[in-house]
C-alpha cells in the first residue's frame, strides 16, 4: 500500500482551463500521482464530500499500483460531447473531436429552456445526420417532461441511441421505462448517477430500471469494481468519462478495452480542454507519459494545492479509518 507521505511527495495539483463552461466549470481541478507503475489521477469535483472522494482515492490508487487489466479489443472509438453552448457555437465544438460516429448532447442545464435543448438536437442533427445522438439530462426532467421529449425526437425521427439519466432516482427511471416499453416506442434508457452515487449499484438491473448502465471508473472505486459488475449484471456497461485529463481517460480506455461492450464509449472529452497533458491522446490500451513541460504550466496556484492536499490527507484518512 502506498503511504500518505509518498502520494504527497509524488503528486502535482493541477488546474486546467476547458474551451467552454461544463459543469459550471471553467477549470478543472484535480491531483496526479507518479509511481513506478506510470501515472494516475484523483480528480473529485470540489463539492464531493470526503467519503465519496476517498471512493475516487481507492481508484487511483488502485490504478497507480496495480497491473492493467485483460483486455478484450486494442482500441475504441468514443463518442463527441456537446456542452450546452449557443447555437452559432456547435459546429466549432463538435470539429474539434477526432470521432463523430456517436454525439453526446447535454440537456437540461439549470436555467436553460427546454425550447433551446430542442434547437441543439435538431442543429446537431443538422450537421451531421449519420451520428447517433445520446441525450444527458443529469436526472434534472420529470417523467412527464421525459415522455414530451421521446415523443418529439420520435415525430422527429432523431436518430437516438439512449438517454441518460432523464430522472433522478432508480424508481422514476423505472416507471419512465416501464411506460415508454407499454407505448413500444424503442427508446433505450441509460442509468449514470443512480449507479455511482447508489450504494447499491446493482439495483438498476434487478429493477429493471434501465437498458444501459453508464460506468466510470473512479467514482465507482476503480476499474476492478467495474468488471465485477459486468459480471453480475445482465445490462450492456458504457464507460464514459468524469471530465478527467488524459491520465484518467487513458485508464477508462483500458477498461473500455476490457469491457468491450459494443457501445461507443464517453472518453472524448480530452477536446473540451484548452490542453491537456498529451498532445494526441491513443485511443488504445497503452501506457501514455504525460509532456511535464505542459503539466508544470498548468500547476496549481499555491491555495488551491494546499487545499489539495488537505483533502487528499482527508481522503485517506477516511479511506483507511476503521470501520
Amino acid at each position: 500500500m502506498t503511504e500518505l507521505n509518498e502520494l504527497l511527495s509524488n503528486s502535482m495539483v493541477l488546474s486546467m482551463p476547458l474551451k467552454t463552461t461544463f459543469r459550471g466549470l471553467n477549470h478543472r481541478e484535480l491531483m496526479v500521482f507518479e509511481s513506478e507503475n506510470g501515472f494516475s489521477e484523483w480528480s473529485p469535483f470540489p463539492e464531493y464530500s470526503t467519503k465519496e472522494s476517498s471512493r475516487w482515492l481507492k481508484a487511483s490508487l488502485e490504478w497507480l499500483e496495480r497491473p492493467r487489466p485483460e483486455i478484450k479489443t486494442t482500441s475504441i472509438t468514443p463518442n463527441a460531447t456537446l456542452p450546452a453552448v449557443d447555437l452559432d457555437k456547435i459546429e466549432n465544438v463538435l470539429s474539434q473531436f477526432r470521432y463523430l460516429n456517436t454525439i453526446k448532447i447535454k440537456i437540461a442545464e439549470p436555467e436553460e429552456s427546454r425550447t433551446l435543448d430542442l434547437q441543439r438536437i435538431q442543429k446537431t442533427v443538422e450537421l451531421y445526420p449519420e451520428a447517433k445522438i445520446r441525450l444527458d439530462a443529469n436526472g434534472a426532467m420529470t417523467t412527464e417532461q421525459s415522455m414530451e421529449l421521446i415523443y418529439w425526437l420520435k415525430q422527429n425521427q432523431i436518430n437516438l441511441e439512449y438517454i441518460e439519466h432523464p430522472v433522478k432516482t432508480i424508481e422514476e427511471l423505472t416507471r419512465l421505462r416501464a411506460e415508454i416499453q407499454a407505448q413500444e416506442l424503442g427508446v433505450l434508457i441509460a442509468a449514470d448517477e443512480s449507479i455511482r452515487k447508489n450504494s447499491d449499484p446493482f439495483e438498476v438491473d434487478s429493477k429493471e430500471a434501465a437498458d444501459v448502465m453508464v460506468v466510470k471508473w473512479q467514482p465507482l472505486g476503480g476499474v476492478s469494481e467495474v468488471l465485477e459488475i459486468n459480471k453480475k449484471v445482465s445490462l450492456p456497461l458504457v464507460v464514459s468519462s468524469a471530465l478527467e485529463s488524459a491520465i484518467g481517460l487513458n485508464a477508462g480506455i483500458w477498461l473500455a478495452c476490457a469491457l468491450d461492450s459494443g457501445f461507443d464509449p464517453g472518453l472524448g472529452t480530452s477536446s473540451l480542454f484548452v490542453q491537456d497533458l498529451v498532445d494526441e491522446l491513443p485511443m488504445e490500451a497503452v501506457e501514455i507519459t504525460p509532456n511535464r513541460d505542459t503539466m508544470k504550466k498548468l500547476e496549481a496556484d499555491e491555495e488551491t494545492t494546499k487545499r489539495w492536499r488537505e483533502r487528499l490527507t482527508a481522503s485517506f484518512e477516511e479511506l483507511y479509518s476503521p470501520e
